[in-house]
């Protein structure tokens, strides 16, 4: 079974910006996924108030780190932020 642990998540703010401005971009829909190719994978998530209250803002999130906890492999090697 895989896990999200921190060594999976990006976690400051000059890594999503590096991510977002060098990085790769595909949209679908509302969704924005950025990625630069990295040595491991690891996945940030940036959701912002125009998306709803905090308890969808919050459910956004479980949902899409569930989604990439059990789909790691399927992921391409890189640093992905990920903005519903």
């Amino acid at each position: 079974m895989f896990s999200f642990g921190k060594t999976a998540r990006l976690g400051c703010a000059e890594a999503f910006s590096e991510v977002r401005s060098r990085g790769i971009r595909a949209r679908s829909g509302p969704i924005l996924v950025s990625l630069l190719p990295w040595k491991r994978r690891r996945l940030g998530i940036a959701v912002t108030r125009q998306v709803g209250i905090a308890v969808q803002r919050n459910r956004i999130r479980r949902v899409i780190r569930e989604f990439f906890r059990l789909r790691q492999e399927a992921f391409p090697l890189g640093d992905c932020v990920v903005v519903p």
